[in-house]
């Protein structure tokens, strides 16, 4: 009977352990969730207090509406632009871009992408994995109407508005929603190029 208690109490300590663990570390609970820790408690449902909750309070807008916030995340610095669908709170779009103009050296710009990149290549590794438009690295989950990208880039916002440069590096991790009706227009679209191709 005695040893019955024992084997229980250790089970809830093991389960309080882990529960905290999966709590108090998000970058750990990343692992298991799949969802990078960037955009940890976003999905299709989010809205405007989601993005309020885990960024804090807007840095500004852009002339077009875009809400511009400063993050850290697995210590490297980031510029947060958030698109929301149009006249809604509902989250469509959300980039973090890694500036070159942030750091002190090349180099060490270089390795805050190579540490995100792999990050995300790992948290991600459950989902299909694929070449982006913008020649960058793509994943979908349609099972939650969720996607990930990241690429290179020449723009970046603050609040004037978009900006292309020339004289930095800029590497974009984005995260975006999709509707039902938008990934029915894209297999469609899909289906006329195969058959223009056939």
């Amino acid at each position: 009977m005695k040893k019955d208690k024992i084997i229980i109490l250790s089970a809830v300590v093991v389960m309080v352990v882990i529960l905290a663990v999966f709590f108090m570390f998000p970058t750990l609970r990343s692992y298991i969730t799949g969802v990078p820790v960037h955009f940890s408690t976003l999905d299709k449902n989010s809205t405007r207090a989601d993005i309020i909750e885990l960024y804090g309070k807007s840095i500004g807008t852009t002339p077009s509406g875009l809400e511009l916030y400063a993050a850290e995340f697995l210590n490297v610095k980031g510029h947060i632009t958030v698109e929301y669908f149009e006249n809604t709170d509902h989250v469509f779009m959300v980039q973090l871009a890694i500036r070159s103009s942030d750091y002190d050296t090349v180099a060490d710009y270089e390795h805050a992408v190579k540490k995100t990149c792999q990050y995300f290549n790992s948290v991600l590794s459950r989902l299909p994995k694929e070449d982006g438009a913008l020649g960058g690295t793509a994943w979908q989950n349609e099972a939650a109407y969720t996607a990930y990208v990241f690429f290179d880039s020449n723009i970046f916002y603050d609040e004037q508005g978009a900006h292309y440069t020339d004289e930095e590096k800029i590497t974009v991790f984005q995260f975006n929603t999709y509707t039902e009706e938008m990934k029915q227009e894209a297999d469609d679209m899909n289906q006329k190029l195969e058959d223009l191709l056939w």
